[in-house]
């Protein structure tokens, strides 16, 4: 995949390798802690997807840790946990978090999006 001498591969398809070699053991569960440290919101956005796709068609669940992940990469997630100092504030369906937390009387800012909300 390349070392100090030979450029080889970008970081996104050495991530993606490695999320293949993961995929091997056929585990039924996928776990990725900041699959985005080191690439830009399209890259992140380009696994996220390809890795969406995949768990999807193995049948696999997916959990992911992503730090302010972008509208277009949030948008590919089923459901959502959210933390606030270390407890969990929400889990449940992605389409329902705003709604759960308009009802508490947090209103998302017109300028923010979801994630950004979050």
């Amino acid at each position: 995949l390349g070392h100090g001498q030979i450029r080889g591969v970008s970081r996104e398809q050495r991530r993606l390798v490695t999320t293949g070699e993961m995929l091997m053991w056929n585990a039924s569960i996928i776990c990725a802690d900041e699959i985005s440290t080191g690439l830009d919101a399209a890259s992140t956005y380009s696994t996220m997807h390809k890795l969406s796709l995949l768990a999807n068609f193995l049948g696999h669940t997916r959990v992911i840790s992503l730090p302010q992940p972008s509208p277009q990469t949030f948008a590919l997630f089923d459901e959502v946990i959210v933390l606030a100092q270390s407890y969990v504030i929400y889990e449940g369906p992605v389409a329902k978090v705003l709604p759960y937390f308009t009802n508490l009387g947090h209103t998302k800012p017109e300028q923010l999006d979801v994630a950004d909300f979050l």
